[in-house]
């Protein structure tokens, strides 16, 4: 049974390639067309080689984009349905005592917040005491089970989605663009006088993820576990 992470990732591939193909027999055109350069030919030649370039990536854009809407949807639902692990027999007992007080500082909440860092349930209960004594903490960032956090999760959903937006768009790193607007502002180059630095080509599942989500290893794993979800 397909994924809904092998959808995406197996759409955005063809997205890559066929996207490579047009770009590559473009610039070959124009690589024919170069000795010709500065006769009306050329002109005309290098124009329709444009329009056909740009009318050819339209409508991949437009069928792609639609693509990963789709898979973005079912992932995001996905997290959406998971389960989050129970809290062990301990963590309880330490949950339980800590309920019963009445006051706490934050030096001993952090030591409680650490020994159940496994749970996010009992973390999601250590972040309340936390208000209601007046810490000013966050206590999330601690969790070390084997499920991803809901908070990282949709930052991590948000930022994929962002990603592969500007992916779909464009065939430069967003990186290469922020340097050439940087040089246009202070030097007074324009982006079209400048060849920008194409995107890294990815040629499986990991490269994929590492380059428009940040995440590799186990992390990813969870990722997966969490997005894939059924």
């Amino acid at each position: 049974m397909i994924t809904n992470t092998d959808m995406l990732y197996t759409r955005m591939k063809q997205f890559q390639d066929k996207r490579k193909a047009v770009m590559d027999e473009y610039e070959k055109r124009l690589e024919w067309l170069e000795d010709k350069k500065g006769s009306p030919f050329y002109e005309k030649e290098t124009q329709q080689a444009k329009n056909k370039r740009d009318e050819a990536l339209q409508e991949l854009q437009g069928e792609y984009r639609g693509y990963l809407n789709i898979a973005m949807e079912a992932m995001t639902k996905a997290s959406g349905r998971r389960t989050i692990e129970p809290p062990t027999e301990e963590d309880l007992r330490i949950i339980q005592a800590l309920k019963m007080r009445d006051t706490i500082g934050e030096a001993e909440l952090t030591m409680i917040a650490n020994s159940v860092k496994g749970s996010l349930l009992c973390l999601d209960i250590v972040q309340e005491v936390a208000r209601k004594n007046g810490i000013l903490k966050s206590y999330s960032g601690l969790y070390e089970g084997k499920k991803l956090s809901p908070e990282f999760l949709k930052e991590k959903l948000d930022f994929l989605g962002d990603s592969l937006n500007d992916f779909i768009l464009y065939d430069t790193s967003r990186a290469a663009r922020i340097g050439a607007e940087f040089v246009e502002r202070h030097h007074g180059y324009t982006k079209d006088e400048r060849e920008l630095a194409k995107r890294p080509l990815f040629e499986n599942k990991e490269d994929f993820f590492k380059q428009f989500a940040w995440i590799s290893g186990d992390t990813l794993e969870g990722f997966l576990d969490a997005v894939d979800t059924q």
